[in-house]
């Protein structure tokens, strides 16, 4: 399945959550915008999914890599999933300061649940990050989710290799779901779109997602 890319008119943060409380969301289907962060570094945004989780909402990713690899935990742990994880921290107290304000004011907290060996984990998050099953349309390395179905926009496996900034390398980046075979691990995609795991210590790219509203 691939999805023509087209760069979205322009339109504020505010005009866009207006439009998909009005059941427009549709219209943005397959678009790109792009952004200015409070560092002075560009990043482009893609709009992954429509009426996703639910009806009159927006899935936002950036389409690629942050600038700076991250580990998923510094402890190399994946206990606790993505609730427990360093990067999840990261991405909602500081990261997040660097969105324009407008940006900010329109994001609606999305709400995981893992379960992991039996136990559920629950957290609600204004960034994310996809899951495996999020990335690829199934689960080969985590635990299936229930009700999780893949983002369209990664259904395309040229939108699953990213690189670091719009003009870095190609790089492995990291994925919410922790392995169920393993207590050190979680999943990631690698440059060439495919799946993988890899110790919770490695520095690995960072491309969070959001919802609107």
């Amino acid at each position: 399945m691939e999805i023509t890319t087209k760069v979205m008119q322009q339109a504020t943060w505010q005009q866009i959550l207006e439009d998909v409380r009005a059941g427009k969301a549709a219209k943005y289907a397959g678009t790109e915008t792009e952004i200015t962060l409070k560092d002075g570094t560009t990043a482009v945004l893609a709009v992954a999914a429509v009426n996703h989780y639910k009806d009159n909402e927006l899935v936002f990713v950036f389409r690629d890599y942050l600038s700076d690899k991250k580990p998923m935990n510094e402890d190399g742990d994946n206990t606790g999933g993505w609730k427990k994880s360093d990067l999840r921290k990261w991405l909602n107290k500081e990261f997040i300061k660097l969105l324009p304000d407008d940006l900010q004011e329109v994001i609606h907290k999305k709400k995981t649940v893992q379960v992991i060996d039996g136990e559920r984990y629950k957290s609600k998050d204004y960034l994310f990050l996809p899951s495996e099953m999020e990335m690829f349309g199934e689960c080969e390395y985590s635990e299936e989710q229930e009700g999780e179905k893949q983002f369209p926009y990664y259904a395309d496996k040229h939108n699953r290799s990213r690189t670091i900034g719009k003009n870095g390398c190609w790089e492995w980046g990291w994925l919410s779901s922790p392995s169920a075979s393993s207590t050190t691990a979680f999943c990631y995609v690698d440059y060439y779109g495919y799946a993988n795991i890899g110790g919770a210590r490695n520095s690995f790219g960072v491309a969070p997602a959001f919802v609107i509203p």
